[in-house]
């Protein structure tokens, strides 16, 4: 491949991990483009802000070839992260077209130069440092198309909103209902490996049945008919509701505990291990609502059946 084909190749690939970013921030409010989405503090705005500063480095400076506007939020002196989000006086169309003039610069850079011609990135170490423009070229498909995938898991946390490109997802075609069964599938799969923590979809599959789950709660159904009993299992912190009448006996490292709640009845179960057993006249109906993440807590035993909310 000559020279010139083979900057039309990883031209084409830059110029798709920069519009699938962009594409990432179409249809949201200032808001969602701004929003903090993981603990990182990771934003769609701020994504873009980085990619394009580090684009204007690495086709500018390297090649004695700079940017021609001041990016004061990677100077030295400047604070943690202060490419990483957006100020309120950084609008987000400021910050697009700030990523559209970098654009103009880079592919200026990439059209006058050949791919073996040498620069040199001043933040690497020692010979490190030493580059070709084809070695950039690779460097910033990797870096862009990294941050285009971040970007991906950002937007599906605000909205839902997941795939490829505007005119091919790359996903399969399944409708809300297929993808909250398929992820069920897959959560059962997971928590299934977990060490000393026995999941009930996992250890009564016919009782318990996940009907939906965000990265927040997990919602449980459970049902079963009178004298009927689960293996040992586990629940996190979770809120109970009962559609029917319930009387069990949770029974628990030889502790045993008998619980009878009215229908229609909300209570509190603090994170426990147990099995049961229903005692009643009538089957048993019941919601759990299970809270995941730090507010899950932990079964270390104390704990035995429900607590009024």
């Amino acid at each position: 491949m000559d020279d010139v084909n083979a900057k039309t190749v990883l031209q084409r690939y830059l110029q798709t991990g920069r519009d699938a970013l962009l594409w990432k921030l179409e249809g949201l409010s200032e808001y969602d483009v701004r929003r903090p989405m993981v603990t990182s503090g990771t934003n769609l705005l701020g994504i873009v802000k980085h990619t394009a500063s580090v684009e204007a480095g690495y086709f500018g400076e390297v090649f004695d070839r700079p940017f021609a506007e001041p990016l004061p939020w990677i100077a030295a002196d400047a604070e943690d992260n202060a490419d990483m989000w957006a100020t309120l006086e950084e609008s987000p169309e400021s910050i697009i077209g700030l990523y559209h003039r970098v654009w103009a610069n880079s592919d200026a850079t990439i059209a006058a130069l050949p791919l073996d011609a040498p620069g040199v990135v001043p933040w690497w170490p020692g010979e490190r440092g030493k580059v070709t423009l084809q070695q950039i070229l690779v460097h910033m498909i990797a870096e862009t198309h990294r941050h285009a995938g971040h970007a991906d898991i950002v937007r599906e946390l605000i909205d839902g909103s997941a795939g490829l490109r505007a005119d091919n997802s790359n996903l399969p075609e399944g409708d809300r209902a297929w993808w909250e069964s398929y992820r069920r599938r897959l959560e059962t799969v997971a928590l299934s490996t977990r060490e000393g923590v026995d999941d009930p979809t996992v250890t009564d599959p016919a009782n318990y049945r996940a009907l939906w789950e965000n990265e927040f709660v997990r919602v449980l159904e459970y049902d079963d008919v009178p004298g009927a009993e689960t293996s040992p299992h586990d629940h996190p912190n979770s809120v109970m509701v009962t559609l029917s009448g319930f009387d069990r006996r949770l029974s628990s490292g030889g502790r045993e505990s008998d619980v009878s709640l009215p229908r229609g009845k909300a209570v509190w179960l603090p994170a426990q291990r147990h099995s049961g057993t229903n005692t009643g006249e009538t089957p048993t109906h019941t919601i759990l609502v299970e809270l995941k993440g730090a507010a899950a807590g932990t079964a270390l035993g104390a704990s035995l059946g429900p607590q009024d909310l």
